[in-house]
């Protein structure tokens, strides 16, 4: 497991080479994923994040675009924000469901 310090140091290098989606990555598999994960469920969950994060960038282009929307960017935001709210509600509803059903 890495330090705090590393988890920074490594986004800050990531961040510098452009990398923003893979520091969001990083901080996922470091909150998501056992480290005895095996590779190709990593490699499959990797592949989701990226593909959400590439569907979340075309949605912001097209929301731009006037041939698909009325240009405004606002709507999309609040609208992502919101489900992305739902989405971590449910996320934490189901972590506190299985902390209570794992033995102690």
């Amino acid at each position: 497991m890495m330090t705090d310090d590393e988890v920074a140091k490594l986004s800050k290098a990531l961040i510098k080479e452009g990398k923003v989606i893979e520091v969001g990555w990083v901080s996922t598999m470091l909150v998501s994923a056992p480290e005895d994960t095996p590779a190709h469920i990593i490699a499959s969950m990797r592949a989701s994040f990226f593909s959400g994060a590439k569907y979340m960038l075309d949605a912001m282009v097209i929301a731009q675009d006037p041939r698909v929307s009325d240009g405004t960017v606002d709507k999309l935001v609040a609208d992502l924000k919101k489900e992305l709210q739902e989405f971590e509600g449910a996320m934490a509803l189901m972590a506190a469901q299985i902390r209570n059903e794992t033995p102690h």
